[in-house]
This record gives structure tokens, sequence and C-alpha cells, in this order.
């Protein structure tokens, strides 16, 4: 069977408030790079989250049922890590870098896209504390900060992130808190490349 290192393996709490109504989910991460990590939720209902690139399936084992949407936004789950990686997967979104400013330790970058999309990260020694994207066609907005960090071999992983986002109607906060972090944990394909079932009916849509 084939394996994959991820970046790190954590518990993980998020809370989350849309529109006024809050919910409190809890399970374990495999953060593989951006836009490719596996949840499997634990409580309060059992869940798989799958992302990669711009899909997202949600899938229930217990009810037999699966959701495969569209990510208009590909930063409405605020799971980034090291910079490097972030600027590869922004190249390969079609973003271009328009300027680097550096004030001190730490630095600002600003990307931009012919589709009207806009980025600004912030990092200070190699590990992203700020991340904003708009996209004004359609207007989306996220602000995700990044903070208590801790080292691990040669990465630094935060424990903690806050991001809002708003656009088509809704407005949503999240906060993600990280603990038992463990690194280059080998990951078998069915965690890397997840699948839905055979058999389970998928609904499929846009978020």
């Amino acid at each position: 069977m084939f394996f994959l290192f991820a970046l790190f393996l954590a518990d993980f709490e998020r809370y989350v408030k849309v529109d006024g109504e809050e919910n409190l989910t809890k399970g374990e991460i495999y953060y593989i790079s951006p836009f490719h990590f596996y949840l499997n939720v634990k409580e309060p209902l059992r869940q798989v989250f799958f992302e990669r690139g711009d899909t997202l399936i949600i899938y229930y084992p217990l009810h037999k049922r699966a959701f495969k949407f569209h990510l208009l936004n590909p930063f409405s789950l605020p799971l980034l890590a090291e910079v490097k990686s972030v600027n590869i997967a922004l190249l390969r979104l079609g973003m271009r870098i328009l300027r680097k400013e550096t004030n001190g330790e730490r630095n600002r970058f600003i990307w931009t896209s012919s589709a009207g999309e806009y980025v600004e990260i912030e990092e200070e020694k190699g590990h992203i504390v700020y991340f904003k994207y708009l996209h004004k066609k359609m207007g989306l907005k996220t602000e995700i900060n990044f903070s208590k960090f801790i080292k691990i071999e040669n990465s630094w992983i935060p424990t903690e992130i806050t991001a809002t986002g708003s656009g088509r109607g809704k407005r949503v906060r999240q906060k993600w808190l990280f603990y038992n972090v463990r690194t280059d944990i080998a990951i078998p394909d069915s965690i890397k490349n997840f699948k839905i079932p055979q058999g389970i009916p998928v609904e499929v849509g846009e978020l």
C-alpha cells in the first residue's frame, strides 16, 4: 500500500458560528498540504471532510450520505501552514505575486489574479501569521489569523486559528484549536485519495 507523509496529524476542536448559530466539532486532521487534507470528525456526529484542490467532499458513514462541493472560495476552511507551500498553491490557482514588503522580521506578500482575486499574506520566519482573500467579482472575503505556534523539528505549526468569512449572503466565524500534534505521519492511500464508497448517493453543489 502506498503511503504519503502528512505535514502533521493532530486532534482538533472547531468552533463555528454561522449567522448566529453556533456549533462545536471534534476529531482529528491529517494536514497534507494547502487544499489537501482529511478531517475525521468524531463529535457530535461522525463525518469525513476531504478537500483536494477546489473540491470538498463531506461523507456521513452512519447515514450513508455524501456531498460533493465545488469551492468558490478555496480558503473557506482556513487550514494553511508554511509560506512556501501556500505560494506554490497560489501559483497553481493562476495567481501572480504583485509585490513584497518587508518590515523587520515580518514580510508581506500581495497576490492578484485576472479573475479579480486578491491575496495578502504576512509571515514571520517562514510561517504565516495573517492571511486575507478577496474575490471582488463574487463578493467573497476571508481573513485568517494564526497564533500559538509550536516548533516540531523544522516545522512551525499554529495551534490556534481564527477566521471570518463572508459571501453569498452568509457570515461565518471559525476558531480551530489543535493539540497532540505529530509530524511526518505516514498516511495510507485511502486517506490521501479518499473516495466516497460505491453505492452511496451523492449530492452535488457549490460553496
